[in-house]
């Protein structure tokens, strides 16, 4: 049903924060998130990315923490949100604590811009992606606007961030005036104390970014200290990447079906080299401390290279 690519690699207990009162930021050695957009309904490379990072957290004795992603308030859909929750809680999943929206700490996030923005290494841009698409056959951004001397203070424009990797030229701030998923992402994993972050493959070049844009603004170079660790990707059998702007099928269809997560569990197992049948991600979490309790599926290099 679901293959890994070779290419790098009982209901939900969260407390809530009452209002006005900011999450707690604990001395755990490890600390790391779950962070989704509600941006389309959760599929299965979703759940691997969510199970690899609660494994991680619970067997260094860590915290697992929730965040939504909903900076852009154009992703943003309640929908969305609760399948978020739901699929948490059918997934078989606890986290210690649920972090502040996205959507409430945009002023902190205007902060870090201004600091880039001091740092002079920010620039105006008025290409919209289908003009970068033509530009570059590889859809990557090829700094045409970076002399065009446009003003950073005209409202419609993107900002972009004068920085050269993986990634260049990384959008910092969108046209709507709302800071971009690198900018908001980094301040969370900065002011929330996150001590290592568990991503799928396909954002190694978009770390590479941050880090980057983390050296730049003193108030992200905390960052730079954060470990990113990434797994493989999930392929449907067709060989296309899992992804909800491909319309995977989604953990929601699942449910529906009356299904539980046992297929996703099976492919987790098989991936951490777990021989036998598990139905729960616990009996996963204790098979591994049976062996030697490390995640072997997870790289901190490219892992395009591995």
């Amino acid at each position: 049903m679901f293959n890994l690519s070779s290419e790098g690699f009982s209901g939900t207990t969260l407390r809530e924060n009452p209002p006005g009162e900011s999450p707690t930021v604990s001395s755990a050695v490890v600390r790391t998130r779950i962070a989704p957009t509600p941006s389309g309904l959760l599929h299965v490379g979703t759940a691997v990315n969510f199970y690899l990072t609660w494994l991680f957290g619970r067997l260094n004795d860590g915290e697992v923490l929730l965040r939504i992603d909903d900076a852009d308030p154009n992703m943003r859909q309640q929908e969305y949100v609760d399948d978020i929750r739901e699929s948490i809680k059918w997934l078989g999943l606890e986290v210690d604590q649920a972090l502040p929206y996205q959507s409430s700490r945009r002023d902190r996030y205007l902060e870090a811009l201004n600091e880039l923005r001091q740092s002079g290494t920010v620039f105006a841009c008025s290409c919209s992606r289908s003009v970068v698409r033509r530009a570059s056959p590889d859809n990557v951004y090829p700094g045409t606007c970076r002399s065009a001397g446009l003003s950073l203070d005209e409202p419609s424009l993107t900002w972009r961030a004068d920085v050269s990797g993986l990634l260049p030229f990384p959008v910092v701030r969108q046209k709507s005036g709302v800071a971009s998923y690198h900018i908001a992402s980094l301040c969370d994993d900065v002011d929330f104390a996150i001590s290592h972050v568990i991503r799928g493959a396909d954002l190694f070049a978009a770390t590479d970014a941050q880090r980057r844009l983390a050296s730049l603004a003193p108030s992200l170079a905390p960052f730079l200290t954060t470990s990113v660790l990434f797994h493989p990707l999930v392929y449907d059998a067709n060989g296309v990447k899992l992804s909800k702007s491909l319309g995977a099928a989604s953990l929601s269809e699942m449910r529906l079906r009356g299904e539980g997560p046992d297929s996703i569990l099976q492919l987790l197992a098989a991936m951490l080299g777990i021989q036998r049948t598990v139905s729960t991600i616990h009996e996963v979490l204790n098979a591994l401390r049976v062996n030697d309790g490390s995640l072997n599926v997870l790289s901190s290099r490219d892992p395009t290279l591995v």
